[in-house]
C-alpha cells in the first residue's frame, strides 16, 4: 500500500486519510457551536478543506499533484460514493 512522507516519518495513505478526517469532523463540529454565520463558513471551509487537502500526490506517488487536480479528484470520489444520490438531490 502506498504511503507518503510527512514531516520526513513514512505515514500510510490509509492513516493519513483517517487523520483528516478526524480533523475535518472536529472542525465541523466546532462549526455548530458559533452563532455567528461568518465563523460559521470559515469554520465549514476549513473542515472541507482538511477533508480534500493534504499532501495528495499524483499517480506515480512522486511529486505533490496540483490544489485543482486534488480538489477535482476529491470531488469526483465524493460523487462516486453517493450511492444513495444525497448529493444530486441537493443539487
Amino acid at each position: 500500500m502506498p504511503s507518503i512522507t510527512r514531516m520526513a516519518i513514512d505515514v500510510p495513505q490509509r492513516q493519513h486519510n483517517e487523520d483528516r478526517l478526524r480533523r475535518a469532523r472536529s472542525w465541523h463540529e466546532r462549526s455548530q457551536s458559533v452563532a455567528s454565520d461568518d465563523e460559521k463558513f470559515i469554520f465549514l471551509w476549513i473542515a472541507f478543506n482538511a477533508a480534500y487537502g493534504g499532501h495528495a500526490m499524483i499517480d506515480d506517488w512522486d511529486q505533490p499533484a496540483p490544489e485543482a487536480e486534488r480538489f477535482d479528484r476529491f470531488l469526483v470520489e465524493v460523487v462516486k460514493r453517493d450511492t444513495a444520490g444525497l448529493i444530486e438531490q441537493l443539487l
